[in-house]
């Protein structure tokens, strides 16, 4: 059987709208202590930046992804602010999410979490972008 090109065509179109990265951010700084960090002294929100290392993304579509990963955050409680491990600050509009050790996330007095999965996802886009630099092309 023979496919029809028009058929083909379509397909494609499909896949590729599909791949676009649309996002609004036109970069992001993170603040990242490691996740296994223990310490005597506690890491908050109001020293993560003097305790941590950080990290500026600009490529578009790992801020998307990261848009997209963080909006799989669901209700919760639970988030521990004296065991921060990273500040993600998005730009523009100046949106700040503190995430803890455990995956609990806070923004603006509202807390979230994200599942097991989406914190590994986010652990891992934070080491890829160390790696190369916050060059994640």
């Amino acid at each position: 059987m023979k496919a029809n090109p028009i058929i083909l065509i379509f397909l494609v179109l499909t896949l590729a709208a599909g791949c676009q990265t649309k996002t609004n951010l036109s970069n992001v700084v993170i603040y990242y202590v490691p996740f296994q960090f223990t310490s005597t002294e506690s890491v908050t929100p109001e020293n993560i930046k003097e305790k941590a290392s950080s990290i500026e993304i600009t490529d578009k579509p790992a801020l998307a992804y990261l848009e997209k990963l963080l909006a799989k955050s669901r209700e919760g409680s639970g988030f521990d602010g004296k065991r921060v491990r990273m500040l993600i600050q998005m730009s523009p509009g100046g949106r700040s999410v503190w995430v803890d050790a455990d995956g609990n996330l806070l923004e603006t007095s509202h807390e979230r979490r994200l599942g097991r999965k989406e914190f590994d996802q986010l652990e891992y886009m934070v080491s890829i972008a160390v790696s190369t630099g916050g060059d994640m092309r």
